[in-house]
């Protein structure tokens, strides 16, 4: 406790480099989380849809193997603790050019002789063939396994990215709430010091929340009193050093 006080009333600037290390922990958290559920379920999911509709073959933009073949597939996702998931329908249709987007009632995929068109949360993507590839049928899960690794790496950076600002926005929350608790102590600090607090203070409460959070047990209004009540123990330590120093000087 006594390097912590040490820092809050002695350190330099405002605790950015802990807090962007704190986001990049979590990034990292997060991404091993996505990597695990990638492994075990995305890409054993791919490699069925693989082995239902494949062999494909594209010639110049269109799909000339499976020639006029209709053909669907349920995808279901279940989660791992409820066992309910979400559930996508693919559905090849060689026999048309074009689909009307009215017929999509349902979020998948729909692959037509030129194109292939992703329905997702009311919203409609269309990806045209313009080359020639040949799709046999095989193991692809190395190759999946690959993209879900680059895709991860991807959001690792969005992540910390994202995970920084936010961040830091709420160490200038706390920050700014911290002047409420001082006033009940009867101290005043400069706004850097508030800011090596809250970031002190928001880590610690977040490492915890971290592991509490894996067994269910995070609240979002009992991790703000957390931090709220860590840094009232900072300034009150703070405010005990003071006194003691006013008495030895006295």
């Amino acid at each position: 406790m006594e390097k912590l006080i040490n820092y809050i009333k002695r350190g330099k600037g405002i605790g950015l480099k802990y807090l962007l290390l704190f986001a990049l922990f979590y990034a990292i958290v997060l991404t091993v989380a996505l990597k695990r559920s990638g492994d075990e379920v995305l890409v054993p999911a791919a490699q069925k849809i693989a082995d239902e509709f494949l062999p494909i073959k594209i010639e110049n933009g269109v799909i000339v193997e499976p020639e006029n073949m209709y053909k669907t597939y349920t995808l279901q996702i279940a989660d791992d603790e409820s066992g309910i998931g979400e559930t996508y329908e693919i559905i090849m249709n060689t026999e048309v050019e074009t689909i009307n987007p009215a017929d999509m009632k349902k979020e998948g995929a729909y692959i037509t002789k030129n194109a292939i068109y992703f329905s997702t949360n009311n919203q409609l993507k269309v990806y045209p063939f313009e080359d020639s590839a040949y799709f046999p049928v095989g193991d692809y899960r190395d190759a999946f396994t690959s993209v879900l690794n680059w895709t991860l790496f991807i959001l690792l950076v969005f992540f910390f990215i994202g995970l920084a600002i936010v961040y830091e926005l709420g160490v200038v929350f706390y920050a700014l709430l911290s002047y409420i608790i001082s006033a009940l102590f009867k101290k005043k600090f400069d706004f850097d010091l508030r800011m090596r607090m809250s970031t002190l203070a928001f880590i610690a409460t977040g490492l915890v929340f971290t592991f509490l959070n894996w067994f269910g047990y995070g609240n979002r209004i009992v991790f703000m009193f957390a931090v709220l009540a860590l840094e009232a123990v900072f300034i009150k330590e703070i405010a005990a050093e003071e006194e003691k120093q006013a008495e030895d000087k006295a």
